[in-house]
């Protein structure tokens, strides 16, 4: 039985394929969309934010330039390093960098130095520590003699942070403009900068870092994982892919795994800096409301499913209940009973069917009593005829056989239906033949004799016609054979022809013994009157005579008798008389 057999089955099929299929797509493109806009508005708020401030790093960073190359280019501290040679003290530079400081709070330090890497001045903080710097041995000095300008990114080293940035401007000489005389030195404190990006709270396990396009960390909000070292050895390898594109200085995002959760990451690199701002966000805190949208839409399903499946069950069943009383009928019609009625109170269709059923049932009953009338009347003729009746289907099976068929053939019905012969079958084999060769040759055959063996019985003779069956279209559906017993007609022909026989003989035997008595008599005549006249001599000649008569005149008599009638008796003394 196929899985949609039933017309429950298709009702339910239809239900899920055009009912809870259809909203069980729609829901899920729904969901699908709403989550693709809302993760793709969440993409663009946090590319937005971390656009935004490295625009404000790469903005502070350009300011803080402009202070240092407006301050590098001022006479007064031009002459300070001219003073520096001469050994004259430096408190009036000293006292103007003090103020200067106040007013840039950004600065932690501002350092004069030579062009020898000597520092002739630094100006501090109070509660700033000592930090010398040995600028000889710095890479940046040399490039800051070279190029004019520099600027040197603090990593991260055991947890803790190297005083901030610093950023060196070539300072010339009051006179000679393209004659450098030192260095210009600002010490940018770290939380001037590293508070655009440790002020990005995004959710509860949100942050925001900066790393350089070298692979090195500038800021990150754990101080147990500062190193880049440390974040790679806790992530998976899509978090090395992004680290990647950040040294290539590329804008991107994507998922990642850090320590046993999934984040999301945002990069975006700042223009002035080769710096990346990153955030970092869960991925649970991302798709949050997503999520929630997702429960929400199953939520929906599941209400209209709850209400759709009573109602489809009801609807289901109005159906198929009408429908299971029209099976029942149907099966009671086909186990006999077409007296059944089926009461169907529903639709005016299903309504319809079943009076229609009923009207079929009582014309089905009434043309069943007509058929079993007729049936037992054709049956009631075939019983009365003496004639053996056979039929066959096109296909030369027999079909049926009437109570002298039986007799004659020697047949009983097969449990299949048909018959079959009861002893060897030798006429039934016979006349399976001759209705084949009329079901062949589409012909009659008339007066067909058949001989059959019968045992002690001796032979058996049939008479057998056959014809054709025909519908009213005239189609051949078969052949029927009229078998009769001839076997007494035929014995009686053959005593005829025997009683013929021997009439005739008798005939010729009375003529035979006619034209014998007649010399016989005379012949007789004579030797009596012979023997009566010749005594003597003669005597036994005559006596010879007499006993070569006698038989013939005794055969002639058996003759006479024979012709009259024979019998066993008289066959005997024949044969006696002939061997005289």
């Amino acid at each position: 039985m196929g899985l949609f057999s039933s017309i429950r089955s298709k009702f339910i099929g239809v239900l899920v394929l055009f009912g809870s299929l259809p909203m069980l797509i729609v829901g899920y493109l729904a969901y699908e969309s709403a989550s693709r806009a809302l993760l793709s508005q969440t993409q663009d708020q946090l590319g937005n934010v971390a656009a935004k401030t490295a625009q404000q790093i790469d903005d502070f960073f350009k300011n803080a330039r402009k202070d240092i190359t407006f301050l590098s280019d001022s006479p007064f501290l031009q002459l300070s390093f001219l003073q520096h040679e001469f050994g004259q003290r430096l408190d009036d530079v000293q006292g103007l960098l003090h103020e200067y400081l106040k007013t840039h709070n950004y600065l932690q330090r501002i350092h004069l130095v030579d062009i020898n890497g000597s520092a002739i001045l630094t100006v501090q903080e109070p509660e700033a520590g000592d930090h010398p710097i040995d600028f000889v041995d710095q890479a940046w000095f040399g490039k800051t003699l070279e190029k004019g300008f520099a600027r040197f990114d603090p990593t991260v080293d055991s947890g803790r942070l190297v005083p901030g940035i610093l950023l060196a401007k070539r300072v010339h000489d009051f006179k000679v403009s393209k004659r450098p005389v030192g260095v210009l030195v600002f010490e940018i404190r770290s939380e001037a900068f590293v508070g655009y990006v440790r002020s990005l709270r995004i959710g509860d396990n949100g942050y925001a870092f900066l790393i350089n396009h070298g692979g090195d960390l500038i800021y990150h909000p754990d101080g147990e994982h500062l190193s880049e070292k440390g974040i790679l050895e806790n992530g998976d390898v899509r978090l090395q892919g992004h680290v990647d594109r950040i040294r290539e200085g590329i804008t991107g995002f994507g998922e990642y795994r850090f320590m046993g959760l999934e984040k999301f990451l945002v990069y975006t690199p700042c223009r002035m800096l080769d710096w990346s701002v990153c955030i970092s966000l869960d991925r649970s805190e991302l798709l949050s409301e997503i999520l929630k949208l997702r429960q929400r839409v199953i939520t929906v399903l599941f209400v209209v499913l709850g209400l759709m499946i009573p109602v489809a069950y009801f609807f289901i069943r109005g159906v198929t209940r009408p429908i299971g009383r029209l099976i029942q009928g149907a099966a009671a019609l086909g186990r006999g009973d077409l007296a059944h009625k089926i009461p169907v109170n529903t639709s005016e269709e299903l309504s319809a069917l079943a009076n229609e059923f009923n009207r079929m049932a009582e014309r089905i009953k009434i043309s069943h009593d007509q058929l079993t009338e007729l049936k037992t009347f054709n049956e009631n003729i075939l019983r009365s005829v003496s004639n053996g009746i056979l039929t066959v289907d096109d296909r030369n099976c027999p079909t049926s056989f009437n109570a002298s068929a039986a007799s004659i053939l020697n047949l009983e019905t097969l449990d299949g239906g048909g018959c079959g012969p009861l002893g060897s079958g030798e006429g039934f084999s016979k006349v399976l033949d001759l209705l084949k060769c009329t079901l062949k040759g589409r012909k009659k055959r008339l007066h067909r004799q058949l001989l059959m063996e019968n045992g002690d019985d001796g032979a058996k003779y049939l008479e057998v016609h056959t014809t054709l069956l025909r519908d009213p279209e005239n189609r051949v559906l078969g052949a029927i054979a009229d078998i009769r017993d001839i076997t007494h007609r035929k014995r009686m022909e053959a005593r005829m022809v025997r009683v013929d026989k021997l009439a005739s003989l008798g005939e010729l035997s009375a003529g035979m013994a006619n034209e014998i008595r007649n010399p016989l008599a005379g012949i007789k005549t004579s030797v009596q009157v012979l023997a009566n006249r010749n005594q003597g001599e003669r005597e036994t000649a005559i006596v010879i005579m007499r006993f070569r008569f006698v038989p013939a005149w005794q055969f002639d008599q058996f003759f006479e008798k024979f012709s009259s009638g024979y019998d066993q008796k008289v066959k005997q003394n024949c044969t006696q008389l002939a061997s005289r």
